[in-house]
């Protein structure tokens, strides 16, 4: 199998791939080029030669065309720009070559109130709603996402919509050990996407309340800012960052003994993903997680973390018992790394990545 991964380019400046095409792409491919045997080469864009947004110049096409054909599949993420992916759907004609669209969101559903969204042009939005149509052939996260897609995909075969769960690395993957000591951490990690889904869901008002009656409950956040909201002297904001190694450079700092994954119920965020839990579990301690979506279907409650309803008694019981009882936090964690490590590691679950592919690469749907 000769495998191209094609990552999604903005500028010419970008000199990393994006967090989500490291989890989907990038983590993916290497380990089938390492597991699978499978001839994979990686690429910015499909235009190599000048990495720009514009549009297909005759020698471009030819050059491009050229360089494809000798692919059995072409996989990447969303095309910023139509004529990119127009290009694309022209060569899949006039070539054996499979071009694969990974789509990890709900691109049907998103929340109004989510800044993904305000700061969407509308031009854009309706060009990633009809790439994810247009797509001979799609990848997706989750069976919940891949449901929803082949609703919108009709007048595809539902096949051509296969799921590749998002797996971690535990080889990039390096937590940092953690000893508290007296105080007890809970943390959270997530970009401002999830502003409605920390208040709304009661998981911040709960916290407040936990604070004022456990003095050495310490709170810190990654990504968005609580300080308005909890005792500042208790609480600490670790920052933001962009790209994959800023990231994993990030997340080998923190030190969380409790980690927090609330979600609301709601039609975009029943078609995430765990990675939350995924990467706190990685550290070895419990997670709380919205009773919704990918953490109902994938934490085995008070086992591998703890589900709970987007109430205050919700929030606030499971704080309770998790701070009150160390040896139950440890024992969680260890059950939840293990979990992953066993489910959810790309280094033991590979195998999944190159099934779906290969299945992909079995279809010929015609126009």
């Amino acid at each position: 199998m000769k495998l191209l991964a094609n990552y999604n380019i903005k500028s010419g400046k970008d000199k990393e791939n994006s967090l989500i095409e490291m989890w989907r792409i990038e983590n993916s491919t290497n380990i089938l080029k390492t597991n699978a045997k499978w001839d994979v080469s990686e690429t910015k864009g499909i235009f190599l030669a000048n990495n720009k947004n514009n549009k297909v110049s005759e020698k471009e096409a030819n050059d491009r065309y050229k360089f494809l054909k000798d692919y059995d599949l072409v996989w990447g993420t969303y095309q910023v720009n139509v004529f990119i992916h127009a290009f694309m759907m022209v060569m899949q004609q006039k070539l054996k070559t499979k071009f694969i669209l990974d789509i990890d969101d709900n691109l049907f559903d998103i929340d109004p109130s989510n800044p993904f969204l305000a700061h969407l042009p509308k031009k854009y939005e309706m060009h990633l709603l009809g790439m994810a149509v247009d797509a001979k052939y799609v990848t997706t996260s989750n069976e919940t996402l891949a449901k929803k897609l082949r609703e919108e995909r009709y007048y595809r075969p539902k096949e051509s919509v296969v799921v590749i769960p998002n797996l971690i690395s535990t080889e990039r993957y390096k937590p940092a050990k953690i000893d508290n000591k007296d105080k007890i951490v809970i943390g959270y990690a997530g970009g401002s996407s999830h502003y409605n889904d920390l208040h709304k869901s009661n998981a911040i008002d709960a916290l407040q309340k936990i604070m004022h009656e456990y003095k050495n409950v310490y709170v810190e956040s990654a990504g968005i800012k609580l300080d308005k909201y909890l005792p500042k002297a208790r609480y600490k904001f670790l920052g933001g960052t962009s790209g994959v190694q800023n990231w994993l450079d990030f997340y080998s700092t923190f030190k969380f003994d409790i980690g927090l994954a609330p979600i609301l119920d709601t039609p975009f965020n029943v078609c995430k993903s765990n990675i939350k839990w995924q990467e706190y579990s990685l550290m070895g301690i419990p997670t709380i997680a919205s009773k919704v979506g990918p953490y109902a279907e994938s934490i085995k409650h008070a086992s591998t973390g703890y589900l709970v309803e987007n109430t205050m008694d919700g929030w606030y019981n499971a704080y309770k018992l998790l701070i009150e009882n160390e040896t139950l936090r440890r024992k969680i964690g260890e059950k939840a790394k293990q979990d992953v490590i066993d489910n959810w590691s790309l280094e033991n679950n590979w195998q999944k990545i190159k099934d779906g592919l290969d299945q992909l690469n079995s279809l010929d749907i015609k126009d």
